[in-house]
């Protein structure tokens, strides 16, 4: 045993077997596609920077898979809301749940309640032969245009109640 002392534990061709030959993988510096940073910037176990572009050359999609309360859907609210650090970038989400709410109230956005009732309701202007409906269609139209106020604000509130009126 005392003669083995000076005997190394790994052989150092064996230990050059076990290093790695290159840095862990970052991700990209820059999102090519939109001409821009990478959609997120997180931290790894081992400390290490980790940039996440979803786009390879110009197709940026995505999968998602995770058990129930793994935290799917904090990732996507994460994901729109970084989303719009690009210029121009517009976030639509349909959500089952509620569960991007905050998130979309926190982009100053406007958060629709589809299926108040229980149904499903991708069809709001359903029902427009009913002048309370049309009232209220009138207001919902106006509401999701009147967010470019540089073209529609005097121009709507004279023509949608007069158009939905005449769509009856």
């Amino acid at each position: 045993m005392l003669g083995q002392i000076g005997q190394p534990l790994v052989h150092t061709l064996n230990l050059a077997h076990l290093m790695p030959l290159s840095p862990v993988w970052a991700g990209p510096a820059r999102n090519a596609h939109l001409d821009g940073p990478p959609l997120l910037l997180a931290e790894t176990s081992g400390s290490t920077p980790f940039r996440l572009s979803t786009h390879v050359g110009d197709v940026g999609h995505m999968l998602i898979v995770g058990p129930t309360g793994a935290g799917k859907s904090v990732l996507l609210a994460l994901l729109a809301l970084q989303f719009r650090r690009y210029a121009g970038a517009q976030v639509f989400v349909f959500d089952k749940g509620n569960s991007t709410r905050a998130a979309v109230l926190a982009m100053d956005g406007t958060h629709h309640v589809l299926g108040a009732d229980g149904t499903l309701a991708f069809q709001p202007l359903r029902g427009i032969d009913d002048p309370a409906t049309r009232s209220w269609a009138a207001e919902w139209i106006g509401a999701l245009l009147v967010h470019d106020p540089r073209r529609w604000r005097a121009i709507l509130r004279r023509q949608v109640p007069q158009e939905s009126k005449e769509m009856a």
